[in-house]
């Protein structure tokens, strides 16, 4: 079997299959293959006003000729609510695993493996800007504040996960990221955006930083404050509503003692693209 006929079986197959089953289990081994194969071709930088659909990036472009873009995100949140609700009800593991007569342990460790494969997949999808279009939307938004109000109930979702820098709460950082640091990419990110902050979703992410930073390596702390920043910055953001939440105030003072002056003030550096979000922090103080 050829390589691009096997990435098309392993494209084929996502879809929103229940955890643990044996259709699941197959899609999850090809969502790793396929995982692989994008990373590899993500590593390849476009070319200033290169289309996909001229550069060798066929992982990402099989997703998008067989419309499965949206259900990568829809398989990613199905299993990262199920793993939110085994934290709430541990009863279900056991109960999924003896469904699909699988030992507990290697669900669970199908699961991981899923969310880590799919996450990658999906940062290399929010890589391309022709594939924002239908999924850069409200359910993105939603799921991305679900990671950080899930992980602020249940901390073990991120300080279990292995590598740290594969769970959803480093990956949604990265996610944003690929969305809004590029000016040249054009579409309507509106909705996406007014979802995301006006759930209070970045006083989710800054206290998520505040708590967990010294356990993330310096090249995706960097990602993550840009990431806030680009949000802080975004030309709908409203400082003076923020400025009037509570929750954001309190994110910010926390994140300021936290490492406000090790990696902001003191990084000269830094101080240019980091400018919206020290802005919200000094007047939240």
């Amino acid at each position: 079997m050829t390589l691009q006929a096997l990435m098309t079986k392993q494209v084929q197959a996502i879809a929103n299959h229940p955890i643990g089953s044996a259709e699941w289990s197959l899609m999850a081994k090809h969502v790793k293959r396929l995982s692989t194969i994008a990373l590899m071709e993500n590593r390849i930088p476009l070319r200033k006003g290169e289309s996909l659909f001229e550069t060798t990036r066929f992982a990402v472009r099989h997703l998008i000729d067989d419309s499965k873009t949206s259900a990568c995100l829809e398989a990613m949140t199905t299993v990262f609510a199920w793993k939110v609700e085994s934290k709430k009800n541990p009863s279900i593991i056991g109960t999924t695993a003896t469904t699909h007569k699988l030992p507990a342990d290697e669900l669970l460790r199908r699961v991981d493996i899923f969310e880590q494969s799919m996450g990658m997949i999906l940062f290399c999808v929010f890589n391309c800007v022709e594939t924002f279009a239908g999924l850069v939307d409200v359910g993105l938004a939603n799921h991305i504040h679900t990671v950080y109000e899930s992980v602020e109930k249940f901390p073990e979702i991120y300080t279990k996960s292995n590598p740290l820098v594969k769970s959803q709460a480093i990956m949604s950082f990265l996610y944003i990221y690929e969305i809004f640091h590029d000016e040249e990419k054009q579409f309507s990110d509106t909705a996406f955006f007014e979802a995301l902050v006006n759930k209070g979703t970045l006083p989710l992410m800054m206290t998520f930083l505040s708590r967990h930073h010294a356990t993330i390596p310096p090249p995706h702390l960097k990602f993550c404050l840009d990431s806030l920043s680009l949000l802080c910055g975004h030309e709908l953001f409203n400082p003076r509503e923020q400025f009037k939440s509570e929750s954001c105030k309190t994110a910010a003072n926390t994140m300021a003692e936290a490492f406000y002056d090790k990696y902001i003030k003191d990084n000269p550096g830094r101080i240019a693209p980091l400018h919206p979000l020290t802005k919200l922090i000094n007047s939240c103080k």
